[in-house]
């Protein structure tokens, strides 16, 4: 059998604000692979990520946004994806933003620990939805603080959070074997 080389351009694995703006990203992340589907929990991504890596389709970049469906095991679930990941791929992690949530929050806590995983791991990167976002209140007037569905600004914002992220994994290595 012949292994597909692991291709230089990014998978996205999403949730619920994605996949509004999944049709923009398409054409604002270049050479992209857009896996979206609304309340995707980690351990789904897990399963989309294993599942893709099994067929030799996974690319090099690794995107994961699951935002604010982070259940109880949220740390368990990021580090089985941060375990299983084989080697010669970057992993970037989309911290989750909503208007309204606590510390306490799992999302919240997620967030705290993506924030943290690059200092550990030098393959993972940091795309700070849950920081830009916060600093851009106008694209979630009108919606629930976590979507901004059909707001034009918070699709072009999603967009160059993720492609700055995708800039910095440049200069980071790979997973180690």
């Amino acid at each position: 059998m012949t292994l597909s080389p692991i291709m230089e351009t990014p998978g996205a694995f999403s949730w619920s604000p994605l996949g509004v703006a999944c049709f923009f990203l398409g054409d604002h992340v270049a050479n992209s692979n857009i896996d979206a589907e609304g309340d995707r929990t980690m351990n789904l991504a897990y399963k989309v990520m294993m599942n893709q890596q099994r067929s030799h389709t996974l690319r090099q970049y690794v995107v994961i946004c699951i935002g604010t469906n982070a259940l109880d095991d949220y740390e368990e679930q990021t580090m089985k994806i941060i375990h299983d990941l084989e080697p010669g791929h970057k992993l970037i992690l989309m911290t989750p933003y909503n208007a309204r949530a606590d510390a306490d929050w799992n999302s919240s806590k997620l967030a705290v620990l993506e924030r943290r995983l690059p200092a550990k791991y030098k393959f993972i990167t940091v795309a700070d939805w849950g920081k830009i976002a916060a600093q851009h209140p106008e694209v979630f007037k009108g919606t629930d603080g976590v979507h901004f569905g059909g707001i034009r600004a918070g699709d072009i914002l999603y967009a160059k959070v993720i492609n700055q992220a995708l800039t910095a994994a440049k200069q980071t290595p790979a997973k180690p074997a």
